[in-house]
């Protein structure tokens, strides 16, 4: 699982609610977070500032972490 998809699910988000507080598209979100494509920087900045990740750190966001954590 994705640091993104773990904030996501802590919030209790949706990817649409995501995509929507992103202003992103929802079907680029759910593309992102399944590893289909690789976001652009920007995508990752509107994804991280939704979350309230700091933007400087926004690549952390693509790590792998263990989901029974």
């Amino acid at each position: 699982m994705l640091v993104l998809e773990r904030l996501m699910r802590r919030e209790g988000w949706s990817r649409a609610k995501l995509a929507r507080r992103a202003e992103m598209n929802q079907v680029t979100v759910g593309a992102i977070i399944n590893g289909r494509i690789k976001p652009y920087p920007v995508q990752l900045e509107k994804l991280a500032s939704a979350l309230g990740w700091p933007v400087a750190d926004a690549q952390a966001l693509m790590a792998e972490v263990d989901e029974s954590e």
